[in-house]
């Protein structure tokens, strides 16, 4: 991560001494009081690098308005250390967990944001903080479906290898048995590919925080898939305060060319603010 700098916040990068070498940690500072702490838990593989700019943006944003915002090359990614076919699921939810023990604070708001399979890194952090606050863009819901599309790309240039084609059970199964696998370049680790396939999204029983939800879809009116749909529906009847919402753009962490939706910053940081209180409650 590259800092991006804003007249209304400041920017300052880090290696924090961890486990297996350094973590690079980005932290966005608003040039004013802080209103609370957001750590971020980004994206799978090549979409993390798709999301870079966008999540950069918003981060801005946020700090502009008073957040603190800190991102976390995890292990084996980016600027930290390791390689990414050494990286296990386990390790990525400690690289986070340290951060949001150390950020976490009585009163005083925080959020732990997730991107897609970042998304899926959160549950186990809010078992041991069931106070935080989940911010979602676009999260993925089942690691299973995360990693069998990730496997759907080596399988899908096999076809065009004479003679080498092979189909994602027997992918499954090179894991399961502990081997790694080569996908768009990555070297997945069966630690991490194991870990994944297991990963849901879901909230502890004593879950008390604000969730805020937001979507990308090219048209913000498109129905939403029947498995967001009941999960939202699951969560509302627990008597969780969910602000669900769609923007219309296209799905960044995944396009060719670099994309952005201006609109997800100024619509992330105004349902922050309507979440506050309830937040600081």
């Amino acid at each position: 991560m590259r800092p991006d700098w804003s007249p209304n916040s400041e920017v300052s990068a880090r290696f924090e001494p961890a486990p297996a070498g350094s973590r690079f940690v980005l932290t966005y500072l608003p040039s004013g009081a802080e209103r609370g702490t957001i750590v971020f838990a980004a994206p799978f593989a090549e979409e993390m690098n798709k999301s870079r700019r966008m999540v950069a943006q918003a981060s801005r944003a946020l700090a502009a308005a008073g957040w603190r915002v800190i991102e976390c090359d995890l292990y084996g990614c980016g600027d930290s250390a390791g390689e990414f076919s050494e990286a296990t699921w386990e390790q990525w939810v400690a690289d986070l967990g340290r951060i949001v023990q150390a950020e976490a604070q009585p009163n005083r708001a925080l959020w732990l944001w997730g991107l897609r399979a970042g998304a899926l890194l959160l549950p186990p952090l809010l078992e041991s903080h069931a106070a935080a606050n989940v911010l979602l863009w676009q999260p993925a819901l089942d690691g299973a479906q995360v990693l069998g599309q990730f496997l759907r790309m080596r399988t899908a240039a096999s076809l065009l290898e004479a003679g080498n084609s092979i189909d994602r059970r027997t992918l499954r199964e090179q894991l399961a048995r502990g081997e790694s696998v080569e996908v768009a370049g990555y070297v997945l680790g069966a630690g991490l590919a194991n870990g994944l396939a297991l990963a849901r999204l879901h909230l502890p029983p004593d879950f008390g925080g604000s969730i805020v939800w937001i979507d990308v879809a090219e048209d913000a009116a498109s129905p939403q898939s029947v498995a967001a749909e009941k999960l939202l529906a699951s969560w509302h009847d627990a008597g969780h305060a969910v602000d669900f919402q769609r923007v219309a753009g296209p799905a960044f962490w995944q396009t060719v060319e670099i994309a952005e939706v201006p609109e997800l910053s100024g619509r992330t940081v105004a349902a922050l603010e309507r979440a506050l209180p309830a937040a600081w409650a």
